[in-house]
């Protein structure tokens, strides 16, 4: 298991977030897990993310992955 932080944004969006996801056990559980948060945040809802699914065939956009097998941080 590693720690990540993934850097995306939603499609339409020009400004990207970058969030620090915990540890997973691959880059594709990140993702996941950055997806997920999104939403928890209120950045995007359930209906949103399934018109930019078929509309750009993903509800994110995924600009970097980062893993690390110390803890990531968020500097703030």
């Amino acid at each position: 298991m590693k720690y990540y932080a993934v850097t995306g944004r939603i499609p339409g969006d020009d400004e990207d977030t970058v969030l620090c996801v915990g540890q997973h056990p691959d880059k594709g559980s990140a993702i996941d897990s950055f997806t997920a948060e999104l939403l928890e945040l209120g950045c995007i809802d359930e209906e949103h993310t399934e018109n930019l699914r078929q509309e750009y065939g993903t509800s994110v956009f995924i600009n970097s992955i980062v893993s690390s097998d110390s803890r990531i941080e968020d500097a703030s």
